[in-house]
């Protein structure tokens, strides 16, 4: 039921809207020398989903009030 989501052509295009979160990670991150790792990774996988699924794009890395971060978080850790 999936596989209509992960065609060739579909596939291409996420690793544009992908590329272009990496970007927003290195530009935002090229100074830290230290960095919380599952915040920062949850973040920007926040921001990837967000992005190529859900067809928005969220700035989860440097909004630390994101809505889509709250909401992806409280899915994750209910309690």
């Amino acid at each position: 039921t999936l596989s209509p989501i992960f065609s060739g052509a579909k596939m291409k295009m996420m690793f544009g809207l992908l590329s272009e979160c990496v970007r927003d990670f290195i530009d935002y991150h090229q100074s830290d020398l230290i960095i919380d790792a599952k915040d920062t990774f949850a973040r920007y996988t926040v921001n990837g989903i967000a992005t190529c699924a859900l067809g928005f794009k969220a700035d989860c890395l440097r909004n630390r009030n994101e809505d889509a971060f709250e909401i992806a978080m409280d899915m994750v850790n209910p309690f």
